[in-house]
Formats: structure tokens, C-alpha cells, sequence
């Protein structure tokens, strides 16, 4: 069932117990890095700073709660703690602000916590979807990504005899689509066995159903997430695109590289800010934004 979403107004490749907002995840930076506490002023007592995901800026205005606690966040994004109250590491933080999914998390050593952006309901209905239902009937959970942490790459392998123009077109296409995200890919024929590694098959015996639109479609028969790319889609820029993007989102309702009925040959900015989104966080999430 879908939490109630207050609404007001991230490109090219994401978790429950202590949640951690973080603005700088492994070699991708995202969002600014918060201020070294200054000394004189407990830590418990410094303040909790409420940031946008999708471009680090400061959320005014924010209804704070902080272990039953409840604060507004000032101009500057920031909870101001007096000198008779704080909030220490671990504390349960759930914030509601609009323009943003609701948050529900537990405050962190940075203290600062990052707001999932949504323009429209329209659009945290397409998130719901893409992200946490991937088109099942029932919530699913969104799980950690962990390439870029100490360097690690994604992977794309792709069959042996694949050509030099083809692995070429896919090494061209990884470098591009992760390159907005400080992402390296890594282009092989080589299965890795690797939690972070798509697999791709070209033509063959039909393992699943091709979405007409897209020209691939995901193996479901195997633990490891495979693609089956139709023969002639094997050098595609549009399809690797969206082959690339599919590890991260789903069949995106609205306009964009992976929209079924209005499918564009790029990432729009809300698919884009989705997959920011997606790799700033880094525990178990539940729908609406919970990791609490």
C-alpha cells in the first residue's frame, strides 16, 4: 500500500537496520561533503543537515522528527539542536518535506540526510514502479548497488564470439552511460560470476519474451541477471543504452529511454535522478524511501 507523498519538485548505472545517508559513496560523489563538527559543540548536539539527492542542495522547511522529537529544518536545510537537546548516532530520523518521498532512516556519524526528490505524483507513482515493483504485483525491496565501492567496476560480458565492433560498441556505450555517475564499466567475454555483472546473449533459442519495444528481454530462469538481445538490436547505442539502464529501473510510466509508450533514445532527467538516487543508497530500502 502506497504511504501518503507530499510533492513539489538525477544520467547514465543501489539498503534495513542502521540506515546510512551519505553524500560521498566509494569513488562516486554525490552531493556535498558536510562540515567538520566544530569541536567546541558536542557531536550529539551539532546540527542534522537535510539535502536533496539530486544535487546536494538544502531542504528548508522540512518537518523533522528525531526520536519523537520534532524540529523544522531552518533556511540553510539545517535542524538546530539548543543546548538542552541532540540527537546522537543511530537516532530514528523520519522527515517529510514537499517535492520529496517521504524519508524514514537513522541518522548517521555525517549527519546529514538526503531527501529523494519527485516533481509530481506522477512521478512518485513512476518510481513506485521502476524502482520498487519493477512491474510486480507486490512491493519488492531495493537492494544495495556496490560497484564503484574500492574501485569496483560493473561488468558486461558478453558472449565469446562476440565481434570487435560489437564488444567496441558496448565498451563505447558502458563509458558513456557511466560516465555522469563516476561509474566504470568494465566490457568482457568472460562470465565473473559477480553480483554487480549483466550478462548479455545475442539471438539463440528464445529463453524470454522480447519486449517489442526494447528488442531484449531479461532471462528469468537463471539467479544471475542476463539479457537476451535480439540478433540484429546486438550493435544497437539505443538498446545497449537501455540494457545498461535495465539494472537499475524498470518500465518507467512516463516519458523516457525506458518507457514502453513514449521511449526516447536517452535517459530523461527524472530516470537519470532515479538512478542517482538509486546509488546514494547504500542499505535494504523499502518503498516509499524507508531503510529504518
Amino acid at each position: 500500500m502506497q504511504a501518503p507523498i507530499h510533492v513539489a519538485f538525477v544520467v547514465c548505472v543501489g539498503l534495513c537496520g542502521a540506515a546510512c545517508d551519505q553524500a560521498n559513496t566509494g569513488n562516486r560523489v554525490i552531493g556535498p561533503s558536510p562540515a567538520a563538527p566544530s569541536p567546541s559543540i558536542p557531536v550529539e548536539r551539532q546540527p542534522v543537515q537535510i539535502t536533496s539527492g539530486a544535487d546536494g542542495t538544502p531542504v528548508a522547511g522540512a518537518r523533522v522528527v528525531i526520536d519523537y522529537d520534532e524540529y523544522y529544518s531552518g533556511p540553510n536545510g539545517q535542524v538546530e539542536f539548543d543546548p538542552y537537546s541532540g540527537a546522537s548516532t543511530g537516532a530514528s530520523v523520519d522527515v517529510d518535506a514537499p517535492g520529496f518521498l517521504p524519508r524514514k532512516t537513522r541518522l548517521t556519524s555525517t549527519r546529514v540526510v538526503t531527501l529523494w526528490p519527485v516533481a509530481s505524483d506522477a512521478e512518485a507513482e513512476a518510481v513506485h514502479e521502476m524502482v520498487y515493483r519493477r512491474g510486480q504485483a507486490v512491493d519488492q525491496v531495493l537492494t544495495p548497488v556496490t560497484a564503484g565501492l574500492a574501485g569496483e567496476p560493473f561488468y558486461v560480458t558478453l558472449p565469446s564470439g562476440a565481434t570487435s565492433d560489437t564488444l567496441a560498441a558496448w565498451t563505447a556505450e558502458a563509458t558513456g552511460f557511466g560516465q555522469p555517475f563516476g561509474m566504470r564499466y568494465q566490457v568482457m567475454t568472460a562470465f565473473q560470476y559477480d553480483s554487480n555483472e549483466v550478462s548479455v546473449v545475442f539471438g539463440g533459442a528464445p529463453r524470454c519474451a522480447p519486449i517489442p519495444t526494447w528488442g531484449f528481454c531479461r532471462v528469468t530462469d537463471s539467479p544471475y541477471e542476463i539479457y537476451q538481445v535480439a540478433l540484429d538490436k546486438a550493435r544497437d547505442p539505443v538498446t545497449i543504452r537501455r540494457v545498461l539502464a535495465s539494472r537499475f529501473i524498470g518500465a518507467n510510466p512516463l516519458p523516457g529511454l525506458m518507457s514502453l509508450q513514449a521511449p526516447a533514445n536517452q535517459l530523461s532527467e527524472f530516470e537519470a535522478r532515479t538512478v542517482r538516487m538509486i546509488l546514494l543508497r547504500p542499505l535494504p530500502n523499502r518503498w516509499p524511501d524507508t531503510d529504518r
